[in-house]
């Protein structure tokens, strides 16, 4: 329901940030196996997502009046809207729900390597950075709802990561991004549905 009321909302046409960081995840790690229920709760998913969005949302402008969901921006050619923005701390916030464990999830204690973090982590680091980088801000806070925690046993938690990121971390990232674009070329993104 929140999913489809946004779309109405924001009828963008274009290719998005989430849509090129999909499918650079499945290009560098390989599509994931067909799984038929996740196929048809996929949606289901994206709503829990967007509830918890929206609960945290609500809770960082009470804490916050300088928070705020910022305008969608077509930047260098690609749709981006961050779950947040809080301008008197130079900060974008994005938040997700997932089915993967907590256990391991961000490996802080490298560097933030992207390459050296899990699967999911790595997506959602190159998202917060592309939206570092199209609204010119250096930090993140990555707002995660664990569904089941780190399965000992399955149960939810939450975890707020605090990511500050280089010139360089953001125009590396923004490089890789692009020339995935690029390398796929405009007939694949309009076979992929997108009116680029």
């Amino acid at each position: 329901a929140i999913r489809r009321r946004r779309e109405a909302e924001d009828p963008r046409r274009g290719l998005h940030l989430s849509t090129l960081l999909d499918d650079f995840d499945d290009a560098s790690h390989g599509r994931r196996e067909y799984n038929p229920l996740i196929e048809r709760s996929k949606y289901l998913f994206q709503e829990v997502g967007n509830v918890l969005e929206s609960i945290i949302a609500t809770a960082l402008v009470q804490m916050n009046p300088l928070f705020n969901k910022p305008d969608p921006k077509y930047f260098d050619g690609v749709w981006m809207s961050p779950d947040g923005e809080a301008s008197d701390l130079d900060c974008i916030h994005e938040m997700k729900a997932a089915w993967t464990s907590r256990h391991n999830f961000i490996n802080l204690g490298c560097g933030l390597r992207i390459q050296d973090q899990s699967r999911k982590a790595q997506r959602y680091i190159r998202q917060v950075l592309g939206y570092c980088h199209g609204y010119d801000h250096y930090r993140a806070k990555l707002h995660v709802l664990f569904i089941c925690g780190d399965y000992r046993p399955p149960f939810p938690s939450a975890v707020t990561y605090n990511l500050t990121f280089t010139d360089d971390d953001r125009e590396d990232n923004w490089q890789i991004i692009k020339q995935h674009e690029a390398d796929r070329g405009p007939q694949y993104w309009r076979q992929k549905g997108v009116i680029h």
